[in-house]
């Protein structure tokens, strides 16, 4: 069974505008929502919140590892991540006061959070954080000869008597004529 349990900063119950972090995960704690990843054991998430009196910044640093599929053969792979990050928070108000939500998201809003002003979900921001930084293509080896088109067998590990050759689909009326004379 896993236990969902809520981490936050939370700055309602202390007249602090600094707040120091820290939190270790779970392996399953963190749902990842991607296929091709997950935790693979314990994350480490520190850090510190500074509160001001429209936004907050929040500055830190995470730790772990994850297992991640073979971009090519879908091979489980165990990837270590390290993660520095600094992510700045604004309340709905003082966003849609800025033009927030009636213009279209320029790359200014994209460094952005929104927060209800006093707390801070530090397990969301972990998540943000892991999914930005995953690498776009892991591959298990650099010759990785991936998985058949056809028959789906890893051709790292064996041989398939699929056809190799696959015709562009743009180019099937053309061979259409061609077998018609």
């Amino acid at each position: 069974m896993i236990h969902r349990k809520e981490v936050f900063v939370d700055f309602s119950h202390s007249n602090e505008t600094v707040i120091n972090f820290a939190h270790v995960f779970e392996p399953g704690e963190i749902d990842l929502d991607d296929e091709t990843a997950h935790l693979a054991g314990e994350l480490e998430i520190s850090g510190t919140a500074r509160k001001t009196e429209a936004s907050a910044d929040v500055a830190g640093r995470i730790v772990g590892k994850l297992e991640i599929s073979c971009h090519r053969c879908l091979k489980p792979l165990e990837a270590a991540i390290e993660i520095e990050f600094k992510d700045d928070f604004v309340t709905l108000d003082v966003y849609e006061k800025s033009g927030g939500e009636n213009h279209a998201v320029a790359g200014a809003d994209l460094d952005v959070s929104i927060y209800d002003g006093e707390r801070i979900d530090i397990k969301e921001l972990a998540r943000e954080q892991i999914l930005l930084n995953l690498p776009a293509r892991q591959l298990c080896e650099e010759n990785c000869a991936g998985l058949c088109e056809t028959c789906g067998v890893n051709k790292n590990t064996e041989n398939c008597s699929c056809e190799a050759e696959t015709i562009d689909p743009r180019w099937k009326v053309l061979e259409e004529l061609r077998n018609k004379n």
